[in-house]
């Protein structure tokens, strides 16, 4: 795929990444220049993710960058988020996945910290969209180490915990990413404030 059409996909996608990354930041799934979101480039020539340091909350188009499957940019300034192995080995372990969203959204990471696994099967919803929500292990962020360990949990359903660092949760598009990682953060604050009303 040229450089000229990747722009042309680039300039055609944003206004969706944007809307997706908007709605996430207002319900308080991404804070400061926290999280990363990516798509896969049409005839899988890469991925088309936001850069590195960028507050998803106001992503303009300039903060998107397409790179290919060796993580070089194929256009886009600025530094792909330093995540990308994470969204690459997703994207070669389910060929399925079209879009990627990771968050640091706060009640599913403080059901993490507090040790409460969250039991889809309990929600009606939740063991509907979800199925099952595997917790990774943790590694340092950034690292192929833990986009390693991600992509082995991958076939149970389309989100992820990870340790300590917040959720990842993958689709065929970008909305259905989003309506997962929604439903994940709203069963996990739901489980959250069951434990509050009748502490086990």
């Amino acid at each position: 795929m040229s450089k000229s059409h990747i722009e042309s996909f680039t300039k055609a996608s944003f206004p969706e990444l944007q809307r997706i990354c908007k709605a996430m930041y207002h319900k308080g799934m991404f804070a400061g220049t926290d999280g990363n979101v990516s798509i896969r480039l049409p005839q899988n020539s890469g991925i088309l993710v936001t850069s590195s340091g960028v507050h998803k909350g106001f992503l303009e188009e300039k903060h998107l960058v397409a790179v290919d499957w060796h993580g070089n940019i194929i256009c886009g300034s600025g530094d792909p988020t330093s995540e990308l192995p994470l969204h690459q080995e997703i994207y070669r372990a389910d060929e399925n996945t079209g879009a990627i969203i990771h968050t640091h959204a706060p009640w599913t990471t403080a059901l993490n910290l507090a040790g409460i696994m969250l039991d889809t099967e309990k929600l009606v919803e939740a063991e509907t969209l979800l199925k099952q929500v595997p917790v990774v292990p943790y590694h340092p962020p950034g690292t192929l180490e833990l986009a390693k360990v991600t992509a082995k949990k991958i076939g149970k359903g389309p989100a992820l915990i990870l340790e300590r660092h917040g959720a990842v949760t993958f689709g065929e598009n970008i909305e259905k990413a989003f309506c997962y990682m929604e439903c994940l953060e709203h069963s996990a604050k739901i489980i959250a404030i069951s434990r509050m009303l009748n502490p086990q």
